[in-house]
């Protein structure tokens, strides 16, 4: 009979001296510890039971498997991840400091290690940790106009710039100063990198997603070039044909309210309050039809009722009583309401 063949199996790293091939974390191996994780060189030695009572993934990773043999380091059960070093230094950091997420200013800075704990709490389903990060991110982009319009203004004050529109010879015009790039500011994290990052991570409620392909489209309104390729590369196919679709429909529905005038309610009697709210917002329509720039109709449309908040010299200039004008506003604002309200259909978010 032929001899048998020597195992050339190469040997495990635990197998091995591992003296010289591993090293220490230096904050998250505690002598104490029972379970040591290895990720790259790196080892971790922490506590098995705080690690599976929060994490089901850990749990499952510490149980013994019939068809597996378990390995140990140092008299400790050693685990392999193939997440490396920094992904697992933050899961770790967050479970040994109480779970807390502290991301007072999402910023370009910021954001990538609020993407690597949200990426690792959801592979390792901590569940509330998970939860919060993305309240988190929700907070930076909410879903409700009121607290849409309280996230823009803080913006403002920090980079202020001049409105789109103003009034000049008692008629809302293009404002000649206007900047449409003076909004977009370098520190702000970019709206196509969170819609990526919340896909990968097995988030799927519309609402969440809404304002923020909102937020795209304000950045992204025009296609072709490298510049505007960088910005939405890290969207899937489907979520690029969403923010295209997107922007087509608002501007539709943002035209389509601008050209069909309101059926204002004036005094009785005040037939020509009516005329001359017809008149200015046939005025409107036309200035909002030869704005270039960003697509950005929820904000166009508050501009526009912050110059329409006060009677003054556009009121006066089409003869307009203070009474009535107040009917203006209630369109505009209506308007904008029923925008936002229709940006999961718009982006087709919604099954």
């Amino acid at each position: 009979m032929p001899s048998p063949q020597p195992d050339r199996k190469r040997a495990r790293v635990d197998e091995e001296d591992p003296a010289e091939a591993l090293v220490n974390h230096p904050t998250l191996y505690f002598d104490d510890g029972n379970i040591i994780i290895s990720s790259g060189s790196t080892l971790f030695c922490v506590h098995r039971s705080l690690l599976s009572k929060h994490s089901p993934v850990f749990k499952d990773l510490f149980e013994p498997k019939e068809d597996k043999k378990q390995a140990f380091l140092r008299g400790c059960l050693h685990i392999h991840v193939e997440d490396d070093r920094e992904e697992m230094e933050a899961l770790l950091n967050i479970i040994y400091d109480g779970f807390r997420i502290d991301f007072p200013h999402l910023t370009v800075e910021t954001y990538p290690a609020l993407a690597t704990l949200l990426c690792m709490t959801t592979k390792y389903q901590l569940a509330r940790t998970r939860t919060e990060i993305i309240e988190r991110i929700r907070r930076e982009w909410p879903d409700t106009l009121t607290s849409h319009d309280t996230k823009m203004d803080e913006r403002r004050q920090l980079h202020p710039h001049p409105s789109p529109f103003l009034v000049m010879d008692g008629k809302v015009e293009l404002n000649p100063l206007y900047n449409p790039t003076a909004a977009q500011h370098e520190e702000l994290v970019h709206p196509a990198s969170v819609i990526a990052l919340l896909r990968q991570t097995d988030c799927a409620t519309p609402q969440i997603f809404a304002p923020i392909f909102y937020e795209l489209s304000r950045c992204s309104w025009t296609f072709g070039g490298p510049a505007v390729g960088h910005n939405i590369a890290p969207l899937s196919h489907a979520d690029v044909e969403r923010l295209i679709v997107g922007i087509e429909r608002l501007r539709t529905l943002h035209m389509f309210y601008a050209a069909k005038c309101p059926l204002f309610t004036v005094t009785p009697g005040h037939e020509g309050c009516l005329q001359g709210l017809q008149h200015c917002w046939s005025d409107i329509a036309s200035v909002f039809a030869r704005k270039t720039g960003p697509r950005e109709p929820v904000e166009d449309w508050k501009e526009l009722t912050k110059l329409a908040c006060s009677y003054g010299q556009l009121a006066v200039s089409y003869q307009i009583c203070a009474h009535c004008w107040k009917s203006l506003t209630l369109e505009t604002d209506a308007i904008r309401s029923a925008l936002w309200s229709q940006l999961t259909t718009s982006f087709q978010l919604t099954p």
